[in-house]
């Protein structure tokens, strides 16, 4: 065998060996002849680099991408992008406070999120989103749920800056039921805002700002709409806690506000909300609280209570308990719902829920809940009375995450 001392010799000698070189009558060579041996020493210069690469125990260097593929940083684009989601089917089962009975099987949500890790300081987000209307009401569309562009790198500052639409931090929403609970119903509000935002040992908040669907009345169509949120989320000993406050200028622009206020475009002063929020999390126990009001009165052309305007008010306080069946993990939850002043947007005065859940395999969920409503006494409002009477809707869901 050659010692590695001696790979460049010979490689040396050959290139000397094979170069053409002037004819043996002394003539020069002619421009193709001249073409043909820069090519062939080109040929062996690489050659040459590559015996000398082995040599060294280099790697050779890969040639580069085609056809628009360029690594950037070493990683493929592809490297850089996260594909996740939901499928979320639905059987479900009511008796209203009419006694009428109805049934139905929905694709509930269909949710796909892409995010991608463009730079150490740049990433993007985007949702996409199907869900079906019960019993067929309502059209069926894919919607871009939220798309966001967020400047920042939390490992090394804790500020950042995030551009686009998304549902605004107001109100916090935690559960482990299938149905939305009524603080979700109520205060759920997606804008495409401007927010900066910090995360810093446990401690988290930001500002943002937005052009909402309302409108004061004799007013420019302006950015005026703005809110903030403040809060905790950390480890205290063998506890987990979540706690936390929001605020939001404008709680008219929540989905189920602004749909349901006749006079959205010409309202005659924006209408503050508050929230507040505690997750406390031992031992498999998660109790949830949270509490969401407006700050102040709707007109009563807008949202009416008793002839003066509604101040709608909801509550959640859940209890869960994680534990296993048969090795598989499960979830048991009760909860207690309650709305104030909220008739007139389809709320119930009480809400009674329980439900089991069990992850039957990998990412795959099976759930089922029943749910108990009480409606507003016959006496609640003058204008808009309410029945009295209670509704149950049973819920069973398969759910597939990827």
């Amino acid at each position: 065998m050659l010692k590695k001392s001696t790979i460049p010799l010979l490689a040396m000698v050959a290139l000397l060996g094979t170069t053409p070189v002037a004819n043996s009558a002394g003539e020069l060579p002619s421009k193709e002849e001249m073409w043909k041996m820069l090519k062939q020493q080109q040929e062996e210069i690489n050659a040459l680099k590559q015996i000398l690469s082995i040599q060294k125990n280099e790697p050779v260097a890969p040639a580069e991408p085609q056809n628009g593929e360029k690594k950037k940083d070493g990683l493929h684009w592809s490297d850089r992008i996260t594909l996740s989601g939901v499928v979320d089917v639905r059987a479900n089962a009511k008796k209203d406070y009419a006694k009428t009975r109805t049934s139905d099987i929905v694709i509930d949500t269909v949710k796909v999120n892409v995010d991608s890790k463009v730079t150490d300081l740049v990433s993007a987000h985007v949702t996409l989103l199907h869900e079906e209307a019960a019993n067929g009401a309502g059209p069926e569309f894919v919607d871009v749920d939220e798309a966001t562009i967020t400047l920042g790198d939390p490992d090394k500052f804790p500020a950042y800056l995030t551009a686009g639409r998304m549902t605004v931090p107001f109100g916090k929403f935690t559960t482990n039921l299938i149905n939305d609970p009524l603080t979700l119903q109520l205060a759920e509000t997606k804008e495409s805002v401007l927010q900066v935002g910090f995360n810093s040992e446990g401690f988290y908040g930001s500002g943002y700002a937005f052009n909402g669907n309302s409108q004061k009345a004799g007013h420019s169509d302006t950015i005026d709409q703005f809110g903030a949120n403040l809060g905790f989320s950390g480890k205290l000993r063998n506890a987990t806690l979540d706690i936390g406050a929001s605020y939001i200028n404008s709680i008219e622009d929540s989905e189920v506000l602004s749909s349901s206020i006749p006079t959205l475009n010409a309202m005659s002063r924006h209408i503050g909300g508050a929230g507040v929020h505690a997750v406390l999390g031992f031992q498999g126990f998660t109790l949830i609280g949270e509490y969401i009001t407006a700050t102040d009165r709707f007109d009563n052309a807008e949202v009416a209570w008793n002839g003066r305007g509604a101040k709608p008010k909801v509550s959640n306080l859940e209890l869960d308990y994680e534990f296993e069946i048969m090795g598989k993990t499960s979830i048991a939850s009760l909860a207690w719902q309650s709305s104030d002043e909220a008739l007139a947007l389809g709320f119930p005065a009480n809400r009674i829920m329980t439900g089991l859940s069990m992850l039957i395999f990998d990412q795959t969920t099976v759930a089922v809940e029943w749910m108990h409503d009480k409606d507003y006494g016959t006496g609640s409002t003058a204008t808009l009375p309410g029945t009295n009477t209670t509704a149950n809707t049973g819920t069973v869901k398969l759910a597939v995450g990827f």
